[in-house]
């Protein structure tokens, strides 16, 4: 017992403990990286037209436009002439895989016309030289009690990376 304290004490008298000893502390550098992207751009190039339609003589008609610009209707009325067009939009932005949706039709300026059903040819691309085309289609419903009037409908495309 004596041999034991007689240790701890020169052990003590040079400033060793039973503690463990630490290691240094180690400080280390990284890099967080980023790619930065384009901002996406929407240009319409043609707009999406229905031209003109006949007022239809039963309670309503649908006229609708394939994403390719082919025009049908529902037998009642039809389509006068050959003005009906798809919509064209380029998506711009850097070279990156892209997704482009539909928001729900927005208003149209007279009271018994309705735009709905918009089909896009595309609902993801990828930008080449920072840009791609996508087309747009959609059925316009127009009741008998529709003013015979220039009419517009609004409608959004989002596109996000």
């Amino acid at each position: 017992m004596r041999k034991t304290s007689l240790l701890l004490a020169v052990a003590a008298m040079f400033g060793i403990t039973a503690t463990s000893v630490q290691a240094a502390p180690q400080t280390e550098t990284f890099q967080a990286t980023s790619t930065i992207l384009e901002q996406l751009d929407i240009e319409q190039k043609t707009p999406l037209a229905f031209g003109k339609i006949d007022k239809p003589s039963s309670a309503s008609a649908d006229y609708t436009i394939s994403p390719l610009g082919v025009p049908s209707d529902n037998g009642d009325g039809g389509f006068i002439g050959a003005t009906a067009t798809a919509g064209s939009f380029d998506i711009l932005g850097s070279n990156e895989p892209v997704t482009i949706s539909t928001a729900t039709a927005g208003t149209c300026n007279n009271a018994g016309v309705t735009l709905k059903n918009l089909l896009l040819s595309a609902t993801s691309v990828t930008l080449v030289s920072g840009k791609a085309n996508v087309t747009l289609g959609g059925t316009l419903e127009v009741t008998s009690g529709a003013a015979a009037q220039l009419t517009s409908c609004d409608f959004t495309l989002t596109a996000q990376y």
